[in-house]
């Protein structure tokens, strides 16, 4: 049957910083805007325990992170981003 990831304390533990630095650092990802204000909203009701957004912003970081890693090689290899 598999186990529960805990991503809920995954968040407000070790991925806590990286999210601050990948995603509420940050304006846009993938070329999109970003509310930065709504994202922190999110992220606050999460370390609060007021609501589990733990799959949401998990989203979030993983697309940042690999925007960061990825992008700049897509951009060089004039695969993607066009």
């Amino acid at each position: 049957m598999g186990f529960n990831v805990p991503m809920g304390a995954w968040m407000r533990g070790p991925l806590r910083s990286m999210f601050e630095e990948y995603v509420l650092s940050k304006d846009a990802l993938m070329g999109l805007e970003v509310n930065r204000e709504v994202m922190r909203k999110h992220f606050e009701e999460h370390l609060s325990g007021t609501m589990d957004c733990s799959w949401g912003l998990w989203i979030f970081l993983s697309l940042a992170i690999w925007e960061d890693t990825h992008k700049g090689k897509a951009l060089e290899s004039n695969i993607l981003f066009q």
